[in-house]
């Protein structure tokens, strides 16, 4: 039976537009993998052993959904000595912690993005004199929830 009750209807579109909203209609954001000129993203898994070769990850956030928490473990076959030339917060990007295993072959950082800024993140790396080459792993936690694992290789 058909009704045109104004209330029915209200309640109806109501319900209609939250079973939209809750569907999945929210995306999760995707992350490339690669060496990394600039912002681009050459997409491979095997990383060759070159001083001064930048790799990393680019994640894309499908729309502005405001800040979120990234959380990277990046896992090294062998000890490295970590540098940094990062200034702290940049653009859409806070830095809020970040741990050295006393062996160097375990990183572990946090950082706050705000997509109402940008909707990406960059974390580059560059390979230095003494990193070791091997398996490589970085799982990536977004808002406390595994976001994705990224292994890859250096090859000497």
């Amino acid at each position: 039976m058909l009704t045109t009750d104004p209330q029915y209807m209200r309640l109806s579109t109501i319900a209609v537009l939250f079973a939209i909203l809750a569907s999945g209609c929210t995306k999760q954001p995707s992350v490339e993998f690669g060496l990394l000129d600039d912002e681009t993203v050459t997409a491979t898994r095997d990383i060759q052993y070159e001083i001064g070769a930048s790799y990393g990850y680019r994640v894309n956030f499908p729309t502005d959904i405001g800040k979120v928490i990234l959380k990277q473990e990046f896992f090294l076959p062998g000890p490295a000595r970590w540098t940094t030339n990062d200034p702290g917060d940049v653009g859409n990007i806070r830095e809020l912690s970040e741990e050295i295993s006393p062996d160097g072959s375990k990183l572990v950082s946090e950082t706050e993005v705000d997509t109402s800024i940008e909707t990406g993140a960059i974390q580059q790396y560059r390979i230095i004199e003494g990193d070791p080459a091997g398996p490589h792993t970085i799982n990536l936690w977004l808002n406390g929830k595994p976001l994705k694992t990224i292994d890859f290789k250096i090859n000497k």
